[in-house]
C-alpha cells in the first residue's frame, strides 16, 4: 500500500477496522468473551486525527510519542481522546513503550547516540519503589494502565512488578 498523507492513513486504518468488525459480526471473540463485533482494537498514536478514531473505535491505545516525550507530552493525546471518547473513555486501556527500565543502555543503540534521559516518558530508573511509583502515578493521572517493554529489561523490571502485584 501507498504510505500516503496522514488523513489517508488513518482512512485506511479505519477501513481495516470496519472490515475486521465485519469479518467477526456475531462472533463472541476470543475466549468466549462477548465484545463489541470480534477481537479487540489495539490502536498506536497521538495526532488529532488518530486520537479521534480511537475514541470511536478503540479498545486498546499504545501512546505512541516520540522517545524524548516527558509525562506532560503524553497529556496531550490522553486529553484528546478522552474529549473525544466522552464516556466511553473509561473503557479503554491505555499503553505505552519503554525504551529503558533501568540506567543500562540497551545494546542495540549504536554507540554515540544520545538516548533519552531519565526525564522522557519512555525510560523508567530510579529504585524499583520510585520505578512503580512513576508507573502507579501515570496510571492515576494519566490512566495508562500497561507498559511493553524489551524482554532485554526483564531483569531489571521484575522487581517494580514484584512492587505492583504485592509479590
Amino acid at each position: 500500500m501507498p504510505y500516503g498523507t496522514a488523513g489517508e492513513r488513518v482512512a485506511q486504518v479505519e477501513a481495516v477496522i470496519a472490515e475486521t468488525r465485519a469479518a467477526f459480526a456475531g462472533s463472541s471473540g476470543f475466549g468466549g468473551a462477548v465484545q463489541r463485533s470480534g477481537p479487540k482494537i489495539m490502536l498506536a498514536g497521538a495526532g488529532e486525527r488518530m486520537m479521534a478514531l480511537a475514541a470511536k473505535e478503540a479498545d486498546i491505545v499504545a501512546l505512541a510519542v516520540l522517545p524524548a516525550s516527558t509525562d506532560d507530552d503524553l497529556r496531550r493525546p490522553v486529553s484528546t481522546l478522552r474529549d473525544r471518547a466522552g464516556a466511553r473513555f473509561d473503557d479503554i486501556e491505555l499503553s505505552m513503550n519503554l525504551l529503558r527500565v533501568g540506567s543500562q543502555p540497551p545494546p542495540w543503540v549504536p554507540t554515540g547516540f544520545e538516548a533519552p534521559g531519565p526525564e522522557a516518558a519512555a525510560v523508567l530508573d530510579g529504585s524499583p519503589r520510585e520505578m512503580a511509583d512513576v508507573l502507579l502515578r501515570r496510571r492515576d493521572e494519566l490512566g495508562v494502565s500497561y507498559i511493553t517493554v524489551n524482554g532485554f529489561y526483564a531483569e531489571a523490571l521484575a522487581p517494580v512488578v514484584e512492587l505492583l502485584t504485592g509479590g
